[in-house]
């Protein structure tokens, strides 16, 4: 929601993820403050996160 810290908070940060729980859960999620938060299951997070530590991390531009 958009009262939550996350949404709040997000302003602050360069680019905002949120881990969900179930495969259906993201997508793009617009805060109040004009921030988009990216949702991805936790699941396809944690696939793309091993690939980047096996394959080297690049920066991002």
């Amino acid at each position: 929601p958009d009262d939550s810290a996350i949404s709040e908070l997000s302003g602050e940060a360069a680019a905002g993820i949120v881990v969900t729980k179930t495969a259906d859960d993201f997508g793009l999620h617009h805060t109040k403050n004009g921030k988009e938060l990216i949702r991805i299951p936790a699941f396809a997070f944690l696939y793309l996160l091993g690939h980047a530590e096996k394959h080297g991390y690049h920066e991002m531009a």
